[in-house]
């Protein structure tokens, strides 16, 4: 979207790149912003005056990257970052007050950065959420320290196409165990069982900015599955869309704080009010098994041929009772005439 503001209008050229430079220093680096509004500077030909005007525009993407004492995280995330082909974003840093040297390196490229912060915070979820408020694009990538984007073209191609949907996702590999994390979910039907007992991951995910108005922030209670709570809220609650993208998004940094804390009670509670109680991880299990089964070639092939087997056996059952039900009435009929 675009609305002008004139700043100044400039009778012939004279100077003109000279003041426009002044103009540009003085009220628009790196961009102005205005009640969540960015504004870049423009110059039309107007006759015989060139105007010089601020265009409101949203940008495609929101980076978020938040950080704590993972110099060498932030590092890697960075040259990632920097070096993607695709340029519509901004970047946005949530630093928790590091003493590792990650603010300095922060300051000394704070170029790269629309906005950054290093104070101290409650956790994951709130450094999350803090970005969140910060974020002007239509959608927010989290790409935490540590994690990076797959390939240098990653971005522009998940927005070579226009694409609508509130979540687009694409595959992750962890980093340390190389292999695709939640490959259950990376589809575009994905049963509710699968959001049960895995998610999709918030590293390869870009969700729309609007979707956090409706479903809210991020549950900052949790300490590591939060992103997993909000997935359940947005898809099963507020019916969000999704679309997957089968290609490699990010890679995952495996020896992450998630890979230090015993998860059973938040993933127990982060299914509260989305699910009812009295489903257990037996059931989802059992289902889970049925779907890999029908989703398998062999399996597939051998679901169909019990399937069927059982539906003849149905059928001879039902024509045996038939039988039995004739002979029993014949013989009534017999013993009520002698």
């Amino acid at each position: 979207m675009s609305r002008h503001f004139p700043l100044e209008r400039l009778e012939g050229k004279v100077h003109l790149q000279r003041k426009f430079q002044n103009i540009y220093d003085q009220v628009c680096m790196p961009n102005i912003r205005q009640e969540k509004i960015l504004f870049r500077p423009c110059l039309e030909e107007v006759g015989n005056y060139t105007l010089i005007y601020l265009s409101e525009f949203l940008m495609k993407l929101s980076i978020i990257t938040i950080n704590f004492n993972n110099l060498e995280g932030l590092k890697k995330t960075f040259k990632s970052v920097v070096n993607q082909t695709f340029d519509d974003y901004e970047w946005i840093i949530i630093d928790g007050g590091s003493t590792d040297g990650s603010k300095e390196f922060i300051e000394a490229n704070q170029e790269k950065f629309s906005y950054w912060v290093s104070e101290p915070d409650r956790g994951i979820y709130h450094a999350m959420n803090k970005g969140i408020r910060q974020a002007h694009g239509d959608y927010i990538s989290f790409m935490n320290s540590g994690d990076y984007y797959a390939y240098r073209s990653t971005l522009a191609n998940v927005f070579a196409t226009n694409r609508e949907a509130d979540i687009l996702f694409g595959y992750m590999i962890n980093e340390c165990l190389r292999n695709i994390y939640s490959p259950e979910a990376m589809t575009n039907n994905i049963p509710w069982f699968h959001l049960y007992s895995t998610t999709i991951p918030h590293q390869s995910a870009f969700i729309r900015r609007s979707l956090f108005e409706r479903v809210g922030m991020y549950d900052d209670s949790f300490k590591i599955t939060g992103d997993c709570k909000f997935f359940i809220d947005a898809i099963i609650c507020h019916r969000a869309s999704y679309e997957f993208i089968p290609i490699l998004v990010a890679i995952f940094d495996g020896n992450g704080i998630s890979s230090q804390y015993d998860l059973t009670e938040e993933q127990s509670r982060q299914k509260e009010g989305a699910f009812p109680y009295y489903i257990s991880d037996q059931d989802v299990s059992t289902l889970r098994e049925r779907e890999v089964v029908k989703n398998s070639m062999v399996g597939n092939f051998l679901y169909n041929i019990a399937l069927a087997i059982s539906i003849q056996q149905r059928r001879v059952r039902s024509l045996l009772n038939l039988l039995r039900f004739r002979r029993s009435l014949r013989l009534s009929k017999d013993r009520a005439l002698n």
